[in-house]
C-alpha cells in the first residue's frame, strides 16, 4: 500500500498555478514563474530570490503533514508561496498580491461553498495565509492548503 506521492501533489499544484489567471480583470495575467521546491524555512526562500527574476511568482513546497485513522490517509500542509514585487503608494499594482491571494482561494474551492478542490484523489482545502518578509523589494505571502491524500492500493 502506498500513498499519492508528495513530489506529484507539488507537480499537480505547480500545473494549476502555471495555468491559473490570477487578476479578476485580466484574464490573460498569469504567474511569470512557479517552481517546487523542498524549502522549509524563510531562509531557503530567500536563497532562491535570485532565479525568481519574473514576478509575480509562485513557489510550492510541503511545510509537513500527518497520518490519519490508523494511517489509512495521509494530511499534507502544502504552502504556496506568492512573491510579487513591493509597490508602495500606486492603488491597483499595490493589491495586485492581494488579488493574486483571492484568485488563489477561489481556484480551491468546490463547485459548492465549503466543498473541496479534488485533484488525483487528493482533496484540498484552504488553510490560512500569512504575509512573509523576505527583502525591500518584494512582497510576500503563504497561503497553507490542508491536502487529504487516501492511502493506494499497491
Amino acid at each position: 500500500m502506498k500513498y499519492y506521492p508528495l513530489k506529484s501533489i507539488k507537480t499537480d499544484l505547480k500545473a494549476l498555478l502555471a495555468a491559473l489567471p490570477i487578476a479578476e480583470d485580466n484574464p490573460e495575467l498569469q504567474f511569470k514563474a512557479v517552481r517546487t521546491s523542498t524549502a522549509t524555512s524563510r531562509e531557503n526562500i530567500l536563497a532562491l530570490m535570485p532565479e525568481l527574476t519574473a514576478l509575480p511568482a509562485a513557489v510550492v513546497c510541503i511545510s509537513g503533514g500527518d497520518y490519519k485513522s490508523s494511517g489509512m490517509e495521509r494530511s499534507i500542509s502544502p504552502a504556496i508561496v506568492i512573491i510579487d514585487s513591493f509597490v508602495a503608494d500606486l492603488d491597483d499594482q499595490a493589491d495586485s498580491i492581494h488579488d493574486i491571494i483571492d484568485n488563489l482561494a477561489a481556484a480551491f474551492m468546490g463547485n459548492t461553498p465549503g466543498q473541496p478542490k479534488i485533484i488525483n484523489t487528493v482533496r484540498y482545502s484552504l488553510g490560512e495565509f500569512t504575509n512573509i518578509e523576505l527583502d525591500s523589494f518584494s512582497c510576500a505571502y503563504v497561503l497553507e492548503l490542508e491536502a487529504i491524500s487516501p492511502m493506494l492500493s499497491a
